[in-house]
């Protein structure tokens, strides 16, 4: 039941393992298949719409050309102008004209005719169609709006036609219209016919009246907007949104549907197919995926199970065997098919065996030990007569040694209290070793800020230095541009002596002037002085700045020889400032080492004695303890004694317990 239970278990769980992932995967499958599907589907119906929405445009497009080609037409503009001014108007070749576009088009126009004022002038079937339309709505509309469409019943084969209509003008003045009436069934032949398999197709009015179709019994006889509710609420979100897709049930089938709006015609251009037709792909393929799950199924469950069993029958006889063994019956092991498999199934029987090799080993130790433990337990009970013996020669050497130790004991308590002297005065050594070390480290203090008041000082002198010299070289420099001031006043003395030859050329000049150049004469004579004067003031301020120069050099020969007093003075007093702060330290550390080491020295000094002191304390108090201990000694052997006859009372228990664990063994089979 066992083996069952747990074939059971594993072949549920595995089931459960693979069938979840396998019904989730497929669930997905078959949703993305679907929804992609769907999607594919959708995106058919609409490109379809859309290429028949393509195809109507086209033919709109085609009248459209046509109308305007009759517009321009030679014909139509003569015809219309002699109207227009009154004059006779020949028609026959507007009709042949007419009549040949109906002709060429092959049953594609139900009429072509031209409007003046309220009647018709033209047609196509020579003047058979004309007819006054004063009372036609559709006039009225085309003279304000000029192109327009809408849709009627061909009076002649009772079939829906597509009227084109549009105004004529002549000198900027609407005088009449030109009408193109389109079979809508010939138009669209090429637009309905499907080739697709499934698929239909609807033109539908802004009424709902479907105007076309593939399925002719639906053209004028099927308007949405007077069908069922479902096929209503269709109607009304396609005139809502004008393309999209939808659904609807039309003659108990259910029909998918992609529409689009054409507004320059008002129609709409429905393409449907049956919704069994739009999902057969769909469900085809999601049978598909169904049946190849059930397959893997099936597959999973024919290695589940060879698994399953391949795993629990050799675990049902593998407790078959250890049945066996938990009945004492250890003669036949664990079968060779189970240690030698390469799994965990093998390791575990070559456990169980290698556990039963272990068992039967301990029970022949057992069983052999066993006839050995009466001899031992004789020889107990001779040696516990010696004991006896020995306890009771024991007990008197107890009582002599106790008697010893008290004497000891008084001796070690007189070498306490000389111990207490000695360790008082080493304590003192050490106090005052202790105040030696502080008074040093204090001078090493002093010592240190000596070094650092000199080392700071001598960085200021360095920064000083420095800053000096910079500041000293940079004014020197700077004083070098009064020689500038030289070069600057022996150009003014050159301009001073063209100013000069200039004022006597003038007064060369003014002279042959004669009277005229009297004026010129002395304004060139005090241009003349003007220039001798700044040749004076000239020659000043060049003895100025050779004292300025020469007093700048003085400046810097005496800068300099600070600069070199300070560097080669002040800097190495402060050097030996700085030197001597770092013997005085030096010297104050190796004092502080030695009152350290001295310090050192008595501290343990002190710790030696108080651990000397302690020992005899407890040499004292150990000997005081072993007199108590003989005394206990002694009162205890009495009660070794004792125990020793309740250990012989227990030898005698114990050889019966192992005549009964004997009998026990014996029940194994090996």
């Amino acid at each position: 039941m066992k083996g069952k239970g747990l074939f059971r278990k594993i072949f549920i769980s595995s089931l459960l393992c693979m069938l979840i992932p396998v019904l989730i995967i497929s669930a997905y499958v078959v949703y993305t298949t679907y929804k992609n599907q769907k999607s594919i589907n959708n995106t058919r119906l609409k490109d379809l719409v859309y290429e028949k929405q393509q195809q109507i445009e086209a033919e709109i497009s085609e009248q459209k050309e046509t109308m305007y080609t009759i517009k321009i037409n030679p014909f139509t503009s003569e015809m219309y102008t002699n109207l227009a001014y009154g004059n006779y108007a020949d028609v026959s070749d507007m009709n042949s004209y007419l009549k040949l576009l109906y002709e060429n088009k092959d049953g594609l126009y139900e009429n072509l005719f031209a409007v003046y004022g309220d009647l018709g002038v033209s047609d196509c079937f020579d003047g058979t169609t004309l007819h006054d339309v004063s009372d036609e709505n559709w006039y009225e509309e085309t003279l304000q709006n000029g192109l327009t469409f809408r849709y009627d019943i061909s009076p002649t084969s009772n079939s829906p036609v597509l009227t084109i209509t549009d105004s004529v003008q002549v000198d900027d003045k609407t005088v009449g219209a030109i009408v193109i009436a389109v079979a809508l069934e010939k138009m669209t032949d090429n637009i309905v016919a499907m080739n697709s398999e499934g698929y239909n197709i609807l033109l539908v009015n802004n009424e709902g009246m479907v105007i076309a179709s593939n399925d002719t019994s639906r053209i004028m006889s099927l308007n949405l907007s007077d069908e069922t509710s479902e096929m209503n609420a269709f109607y009304t979100a396609m005139l809502q949104d004008k393309s999209g897709l939808g659904e609807f049930t039309l003659d108990g089938v259910a029909y998918t549907a992609a529409y689009q709006y054409n507004e320059e015609v008002d129609m709409y251009t429905i393409l449907f197919m049956s919704t069994q037709d739009y999902m057969g792909v769909i469900y085809q393929m999601i049978y598909g995926i169904l049946i190849v799950a059930v397959l893997c199924i099936a597959v999973a469950l024919l290695l589940i199970t060879f698994v399953s069993r391949d795993i629990t029958k050799p675990i049902s006889e593998l407790c078959a065997s250890i049945e066996i063994l938990g009945n004492a019956d250890f003669s036949q092991g664990i079968p060779k098919k189970l240690t030698k498999r390469k799994d965990e199934i093998g390791m575990l029987g070559n456990s169980v065996e290698g556990m039963t090799g272990s068992v039967k080993e301990v029970i022949e130790q057992v069983q052999k030990e066993s006839l050995n433990v009466d001899e031992y337990m004789q020889e107990s009970f001779t040696k516990l007569t010696v004991l006896t013996d020995l306890t009771q020669h024991v007990s008197e050497v107890t009582e002599q040694t106790a008697a010893g130790t008290e004497e000891t004991a008084a001796s070690a308590q007189e070498m306490n209290v000389t111990a207490v002297e000695i360790n008082n005065k080493v304590q003192g050594m050490k106090e005052k070793a202790e105040s030696g070390a502080e008074i040093v480290a204090s001078i090493q203090g002093r010592a240190l800020d000596l070094k650092k008041s000199a080392e700071e000082s001598q960085k200021i002198a360095f920064v000083t230095r420095d800053v000096v010299e910079k500041e000293t070289k940079e004014a020197i420099e700077q004083s070098k541009a009064v020689e500038q001031i030289n070069l600057l006043t022996e150009s003014i003395l050159d301009i001073v002596e063209q100013t000069t030859l200039l004022a006597l050329n003038a007064s060369i000049e003014a002279a042959r002037a004669g009277e005229a150049g009297k004026g010129f004469a002395v304004v060139a004579e005090e241009i003349r002085k003007l220039a001798e004067h700044s040749k004076d003031t000239i020659s000043k301020i060049q003895k100025v700045t050779e004292q300025v120069v020469s007093s700048v050099e003085g400046l810097s020969i005496n800068s300099e020889k600070v600069l070199g007093f300070i560097r080669e003075k002040v800097i190495n007093d402060y050097n030996t400032m700085v030197h001597i702060g770092e013997q005085y330290y030096d010297d104050s550390e190796t004092f502080r080492s030695f009152m350290d080491s001295f310090d050192s020295s008595s501290q343990e000094l002190a710790e030696a004695m108080s651990y000397l002191n302690n020992i005899i304390t407890e040499i004292s108090n150990a000997n005081n303890d072993n007199a108590a201990g003989n005394q206990k000694i002694a009162e205890s052997t009495s009660e070794v004694l004792e125990k020793v006859e309740d250990i012989s009372k227990l030898m005698d228990v114990t050889k019966a317990s192992f005549t009964n664990l004997l009998t026990s063994v014996e029940k194994f089979i090996i």
